[in-house]
């Protein structure tokens, strides 16, 4: 261990996140615009809010409930970024909107994954880690929280090739 970190951490993205985050603007959860404007791009109203994950997401016990939202809150970004304009290259920019949702998803994960850590062993902390990856990868979870948080209309435009099957 050194500075508080496993060795083996050091490479691991999730510890960068620390310094990513500190300069991260974003605040709070992705609503719409200022001025009553739409999102841009619209989709972007569909989003669910950090706040609605977090009422809708729940396990069977506090640790369980957490490791199913920050794994949800990893997954979101992911749908962000494959529902880009199709004309756009693989390259284009997201735009202001899709870059704060991306944000506040990415910040909420973080919170929530740092709040366990900081409150919990090492060992809780490990153990944390792996549940929430073994729900990033669960086909059946990913399908229960998809189908409550987006419309079919949604899920729909994801299914016709405009954003994504399963992209973990």
């Amino acid at each position: 261990m050194r500075r508080g970190q496993l060795i083996g951490e050091r490479y691991n993205k999730r510890s960068q996140m620390d310094g990513w985050l500190k300069v991260c603007k974003v605040q709070g959860a992705p609503d719409p615009p200022q001025h009553g404007q739409a999102p841009n791009p619209p989709y972007l109203g569909e989003m669910p809010s950090v706040d609605r994950v977090k009422s809708e997401i729940q396990g069977s016990h506090p640790a369980d409930t957490l490791a199913r939202q920050v794994a949800v809150f990893t997954y979101l970004p992911a749908i962000v970024t494959r529902r880009q304009d199709p004309g756009c290259s693989v390259r284009s920019p997201l735009t202001p909107d899709e870059q704060r949702v991306i944000g506040s998803y990415n910040l909420a994960a973080h919170q929530l994954s740092q709040s366990y850590a900081t409150s919990h062993t090492p060992e809780e902390a490990q153990a944390f880690e792996r549940a929430h990856g073994r729900y990033e990868l669960d086909s059946a979870f990913y399908q229960q929280w998809f189908n409550r948080l987006f419309s079919a209309a949604f899920r729909e435009g994801n299914a016709e090739g405009k954003g994504l099957s399963r992209v973990m």
